[in-house]
């Protein structure tokens, strides 16, 4: 093999690697975000959970109080 082919084949293994390394960054930039937003969801929910049963045992202590 010629020095030239053997530098090109070299060169495009390099290139490859790169763009595998580029593309697993995004992907992992991607689940880290998918992440986030999982935990945002969740948090909400709770807060909604939270503020319900929060105002059902205002409702019914009011009630068992009396006026």
């Amino acid at each position: 093999m010629k020095l030239s082919d053997l530098t090109n084949r070299w060169w495009c293994q390099a290139w490859a690697g790169c763009q595998a390394m580029r593309r697993r960054r995004r992907e992992a930039g991607s689940v880290t975000m998918e992440n986030v937003l999982w935990a945002l969801a969740v948090i909400a929910i709770a807060a909604i959970v939270v503020a319900a049963i929060t105002t059902f045992v205002q409702n019914h202590s009011n009630e068992l109080l009396g006026p």
